[in-house]
């Protein structure tokens, strides 16, 4: 299976503040998912999908004990790639501006935002299989849904949704 045999669809909107957040924790992202819904309330609540298993990742530490000699410990953690997306609609004015804001907070890759973005004028994200690396990475699957308050059938969560259910049938 080569990444020539499949097409990748993805979903792009112009009034939504749409993230892709790779190689981090679920954790990790819902912390930022909750600062940015507590920073900017009119984006209402968000989903959280996971778009494809991270890899192992180990990491050393060093705790100082007595301010002269540190211990290591070792920390062994899968990191994910996920994908946000945030309920409220905003003007594209307003996605933009919140776009550099990440950008230059190194939230997002600056090249995400200034070359493929500034490009396309919108927000993309993958809402069909891929291939990559001669494995198939699945649909983003539904990790957390986090609204405020609760919308069933409408705005940018219940879009988004809809295209992911559409195009996977």
């Amino acid at each position: 299976m080569k990444a020539d045999d499949f097409m990748v669809s993805g979903f792009s909107s112009r009034r939504l503040l749409l993230l892709d957040l790779d190689h981090t924790t679920l954790a990790k992202v819902m912390g930022l998912a909750d600062l940015i819904l507590h920073w900017w309330p009119d984006l209402l609540g968000y989903a959280i999908l996971k778009s494809s298993e991270g890899n192992e990742v180990t990491e050393v530490h060093y705790r100082h004990f007595d301010g002269t000699r540190q211990e290591p410990y070792i920390s062994i953690g899968n990191r994910g790639n996920y994908h946000v997306v945030f309920d409220g609609y905003i003007p594209f004015e307003k996605v933009r501006e919140r776009m550099h804001i990440l950008a230059e907070l190194d939230v997002i890759q600056r090249r995400v935002f200034t070359d493929i973005a500034a490009f396309r004028n919108s927000i993309t994200l993958r809402i069909s299989p891929k291939v990559a690396e001669d494995k198939v990475r699945g649909v983003p699957e539904v990790q957390i849904m986090c609204c405020v308050p609760p919308q069933k059938n409408s705005g940018g969560i219940a879009e988004y949704m809809a295209q992911r259910a559409a195009f996977n049938a």
